[in-house]
């Protein structure tokens, strides 16, 4: 499996369960955008920074493994 299948795959996962949350949770999403809509910049950079990085490690093992 090919790099780019692979982070092709992952990001239709990722399509599939945000899409999946918005029909079946619209207003849990609303409060989440609020939520982020309220946060520091510092704090969302932050945390972008550590979901990123656990992003690639999962693309890592998954490359590595397959």
């Amino acid at each position: 499996m090919s790099a780019i299948t692979l982070a092709l795959a992952g990001f239709g996962v990722w399509l599939l369960v945000e899409g999946a949350l918005c029909a079946i949770a619209p207003e849990y999403m609303r409060r989440i955008g609020q939520l982020l809509s309220n946060m520091p910049a510092r704090d969302l950079a932050i945390g972008g920074l550590v979901v990123a990085a656990v992003g690639v490690g999962l693309l890592m093992l998954a490359v590595r493994t397959a």
